[in-house]
């Protein structure tokens, strides 16, 4: 960088590289005749950036809206923030955030650079309320850069991948953390046991390392019925709180507030007469707040189609390998894959049971998605994994007993396939040693 200019990204040009995934592409309609890249400091005097660590609520409605959903909810956490943004000088006009891929940290960095059309209206991500506030743009630009450029972060780029899934992508990789995901479908019918066992999970989920996240699915035929009632669609609803109150279980949740016309409808809306004065002041609750809004536990099950649980855990390891270096032709898919050891360690005495979440991952399709008109991004390896229990899991395994095998997740061609094991102490299959083997 040169003293007294500001910094210019030269691998993330102004331009169509950065912008579509074939550079080629001519400027669409919804965005105008031409592009203009504008610096936030050309267009307003005061630029706000995360101010007092609060993020401004992104625009729900683009071609990237699962990203801002993500971001959105990702705000609820602000230690889970601060890891993210490494930090905006607004006068070198450069800005740098920090990614989770492929089990590590990457820090990217950009300038300030962004499009704008005619009318000086941001092209891509912007806030709903605050336009002096350029976090969100300047978070969207740099995650287009980790995925080579806007337009691969579009849905209609990765056809294979469900919503939830691109869901899950991003929230790991903003926060760090696995996303575990259930779905409610069909939760009506939830045994009162299942139903006390996510309340449990969820009123324990009400803290700095875990989010727990709410979707109505787009394509769900409830979907229409629910939008009325104020609930949009492939979006995320983070849980801010849950309560037990009054023989009540009550579940409060993030609302896309900015929208005016936007308010929610069901059994707790605002002015229902369910609002009795203990409970208004137990709980807080403010009338004109559009920021959130409250939910009996019996409308999320119905409501929405699935819950995404990202948790931070005390102990993570990562280890690679190259599937290349594994032996042929040993009879089955499964004896083929890499081997990985997993040796139970020492727990404490008063633990009687506790739940390991295992991973296999590899690299994200977008990032390498070729560079010509109409190019997709597929997962073209089909990843599964098997945990099988051994006496002896320093040696590899020749053969595998389906006796022995705790575990197994058949191949599907994606980029993360997760896996829960709860542990029992008093049944550990004696050894404590497991063999886990990608396929």
């Amino acid at each position: 960088m040169v003293t007294g200019e500001k910094y210019v990204d030269r691998d993330f040009p102004r331009g169509g590289s950065s912008l579509w995934v074939d550079p080629a592409k001519k400027t669409p309609a919804w965005c105008g005749k031409e592009i203009y890249w504008k610096r936030p400091t050309e267009l307003v005097e005061e630029v706000t950036f995360l101010r007092e660590w609060k993020c401004d609520c992104p625009f729900p409605f683009s071609r990237r809206e699962w990203f801002a959903s993500v971001t959105y909810a990702i705000a609820t956490k602000p230690l889970w923030l601060q890891n993210l943004t490494a930090g905006y000088n607004v006068t070198e006009g450069l800005a740098q955030f920090r990614f989770f891929k492929s089990g590590q940290w990457t820090l990217v960095t950009i300038d300030d650079y962004l499009p704008f059309d005619s009318t000086m209206e941001l092209c891509m991500g912007r806030p709903s309320r605050d336009n002096k506030d350029f976090f969100f743009p300047l978070l969207e630009k740099a995650y287009a850069k980790h995925h080579r450029c806007y337009e691969a972060l579009e849905l209609k780029v990765t056809p294979e991948l469900s919503i939830v899934d691109v869901m899950c992508h991003g929230l790991m990789d903003l926060s760090g953390c696995a996303p575990v995901h259930f779905p409610l479908r069909g939760s009506v019918e939830m045994s009162a046991e299942q139903q006390n066992i996510l309340w449990m999970k969820l009123k324990n989920a009400i803290q700095q390392d875990v989010l727990f996240t709410f979707l109505l699915r787009g394509e769900s035929a409830e979907a229409a019925e629910r939008i009325s009632l104020g609930i949009l669609s492939d979006h995320l609803y983070p849980a801010l709180d849950a309560r037990f109150v009054e023989g009540q279980r009550l579940v409060k949740l993030r609302h896309w507030g900015q929208v005016g016309e936007l308010r929610w409808g069901g059994k707790w809306r605002a002015m229902s007469t369910r609002w009795t004065t203990i409970l208004r002041d137990l709980l807080k609750f403010d009338e004109d707040d559009r920021e959130t809004f409250w939910m009996s536990l019996d409308e999320v099950f119905f409501y929405f189609t699935d819950l995404i649980m990202t948790a931070g855990t005390k102990h993570t390891s990562w280890v690679s390998a190259d599937f290349a270096d594994c032996p042929k032709e040993c009879g089955t898919p499964v004896m083929e894959g890499a081997q990985f050891t997993l040796r139970l360690g020492d727990f404490p005495p008063d633990l009687n049971k506790t739940q390991i979440s295992l991973g296999l991952h590899q690299p994200d399709a977008r990032a390498r998605v070729i560079r010509q008109r109409n190019a997709l991004a597929t997962y073209r390896t089909a990843i599964g994994l098997a945990v099988v229990a051994t006496e002896d899991n320093t040696v590899w395994l020749k053969e595998v007993r389906e006796a022995d095998v705790v575990k197994c997740l058949e191949p599907c061609k994606c980029r993360d396939v997760m896996c829960s094991l709860n542990i029992d102490m008093e049944n550990v299959k004696g050894s404590k040693r497991l063999t886990l083997i990608a396929f």
